[in-house]
């Protein structure tokens, strides 16, 4: 049975960069998402690494992972939790996520429009604005993107 290590974190604190540094420096594979088999292809690799471990990615909170843990573990599970300046989440999520238009009519009307979404943007979907959207996110939870629905201080806690 092999020892299996978890690396979980908020999303955008850096656990895909965490989870292969650790694989590389056991020298194991990343078998993938923690319990989320549908996700796995985009975390694995290292396949060719033998070795008695095997690392995961996760994002869960602690209550989903002792769910997890309860039902999936053998007992030899290491976790570690990488937690991550919130400002610095913040700045990362903007790069990488994308935030629904402020108006989605008017924003569809102006698409549609040749040049119309450039000055959508430039005056509706702000970058204060997508800053903004996700920072209440970070600081409350919303659905405005399925990573934000629990608060950032909630996950790390």
């Amino acid at each position: 049975m092999k020892k299996r290590i978890i690396v979980c974190g908020y999303p955008k604190s850096g656990n895909t960069w965490l989870t292969r540094l650790t694989a590389e420096i056991v020298g194991c594979p990343v078998a993938g998402y923690w319990f989320q088999p549908w996700t796995d292809d985009e975390a694995i690799e290292g396949t060719e690494r033998i070795s008695d471990h095997l690392c995961f990615k996760s994002h869960h909170c602690i209550e989903a992972m002792n769910e997890t843990l309860e039902h999936y573990a053998f007992g030899n599970e290491k976790i570690i939790y990488l937690m991550r300046d919130p400002r610095d989440v913040l700045i990362s999520a903007r790069h990488y996520f994308s935030i629904t238009p402020r108006h989605p009519r008017l924003h569809g009307y102006m698409s549609s429009l040749p040049g119309g979404k450039r000055v959508y943007d430039r005056l509706f979907h702000t970058e204060s604005y997508l800053l903004d959207t996700l920072a209440e996110g970070l600081i409350k939870g919303t659905r405005e993107g399925s990573w934000l629905h629990i608060p950032w201080k909630e996950h790390v806690s």
